[in-house]
C-alpha cells in the first residue's frame, strides 16, 4: 500500500478550473509556495491560509461549496497560500530543509502579499492558519480590511492540554 499525503481522490476547490483560475509558485524566505489565485485580480483581494496537515483546496473546499465560487468571485479574488510542502502535488522537502516557525510562516504571507502587490485586503485563516494570519496582522495592520480567524489558538499549549488532547 503507498502512503501519500492526500488521498487520491482529492478533489480541486472546483469541479471545472474557471476560466480565472490559475496557480503561481511564488518565491518567498523559505522557498517556493503554490498560491491558487480564483477571481479578476482587480477585485478585492481575500488571502487564506489553511490549517494543519491540510492544503488550501481540502481546507477551505466546504466553506466555498456554501456559495458558488463564481458567485463569491463577483466580489473578492481568492489568494490560497499553501505552505512549504502541503500542497496536493508537493514534491517532498529536502532532508536539508528547516520548516519555518511559526513566524516565518508569516514571513511567508507577507512575501505572497508584496509579490502580488497587495496594497489592502481580508485574511481568512483556520487552525494553524488562523494563528499565522494573526501574527500577519500584528505587523501588518494597515494592509487589513478584515480578519477572520476559525478555531485560532494564540499561545502554545501547556503540558495539561497536550495530556488532555492525548487522552481524548
Amino acid at each position: 500500500m503507498e502512503m501519500h499525503a492526500f488521498h487520491s481522490d482529492a478533489q480541486p476547490l472546483v469541479d471545472n478550473p474557471l476560466p480565472d483560475m490559475h496557480e503561481e509558485r511564488v518565491d518567498t524566505d523559505y522557498g517556493k509556495v503554490k498560491v491558487s489565485i480564483y477571481g479578476n485580480r482587480g477585485k478585492h483581494p481575500l488571502v487564506t491560509f489553511h490549517d494543519l496537515a491540510l492544503d488550501s483546496e481540502s481546507n477551505f473546499q466546504n466553506f466555498f461549496q456554501f456559495v458558488s465560487i463564481a458567485e463569491f468571485t463577483e466580489k473578492f479574488c481568492i489568494y490560497n497560500i499553501n505552505a512549504p510542502g502541503q500542497e496536493v502535488d508537493a514534491q517532498p522537502l529536502p532532508e536539508s530543509y528547516e520548516y519555518p516557525s511559526m513566524d516565518g510562516l508569516a514571513k511567508i504571507v507577507e512575501n505572497v502579499v508584496d509579490h502580488f502587490e497587495l496594497q489592502s485586503l481580508i485574511a481568512f485563516g483556520v487552525g494553524v492558519g488562523a494563528n499565522v494570519l494573526l501574527r500577519y496582522a500584528l505587523l501588518n495592520q494597515r494592509r487589513l480590511d478584515a480578519l477572520i480567524l476559525v478555531n485560532c489558538v494564540a499561545n502554545t499549549a501547556g503540558w495539561i492540554e497536550w495530556a488532555y488532547q492525548k487522552v481524548i
